[in-house]
């Protein structure tokens, strides 16, 4: 491209260039700049609320005499948590979960007829009757009873095996606690 302007044009429109680009130059930066203190006073607000609070809470511990330091802090959570283990009531199973589990075990070749929960015990016992249609199929089912999640043991007598067919049985379960 020829340039036909004279030297002293050119000078002026150079300066203007650099004047426009120094000019965007300094409003974008104007522009991060107060995006940046928007985006920050509210982070920062949060962070001084939040530690006001704290900080008074604190205060409130120590003019109570609760916390005098921070190891008080950890024992005022080993205390509550022996509270919470003593005075939350644990879970405990029903009967009716027990005998959830034995008929998850039963096939079709066993008919459950009576269930016995064994008071006494220290772990939770239950006494199963039923008939089997053949000594193998009492067989399978006790091993899947032992193969139960929440099983402890299963006792089956010999007396359970004598018969071949129409095999009348008798279990005890002991449950976990």
């Amino acid at each position: 491209m020829i340039n036909l302007l004279p030297y002293n044009k050119k000078k002026t429109i150079d300066r203007l260039r650099i004047l426009h680009v120094f000019m965007a130059i300094l409003i974008a930066t104007a522009l991060l700049l107060v995006v940046g203190i928007i985006l920050f006073v509210p982070s920062f607000m949060t962070i001084s609320t939040r530690y006001a609070i704290v900080t008074n809470q604190i205060e409130q511990f120590r003019a109570s005499g609760t916390v005098t330091n921070p190891s008080d802090i950890s024992g005022l959570q080993a205390r509550t948590t022996v509270l919470v283990e003593k005075f939350v009531p644990r879970s405990t199973q029903t009967p009716i979960m027990y005998v959830g589990l034995v008929r998850t075990a039963a096939s079709s070749n066993i008919s459950l007829s009576g269930f016995v929960v064994q008071s006494g015990t220290i772990a939770p016992t239950m006494q199963v009757s039923g008939v089997a249609t053949s000594r193998e199929a009492v067989q399978v089912f006790v091993e899947k009873l032992k193969k139960t999640k929440g099983i402890v043991s299963v006792e089956s007598p010999l007396s359970n095996l004598v018969k071949s067919h129409d095999v009348e049985f008798t279990l005890t379960i002991i449950f976990t606690s």
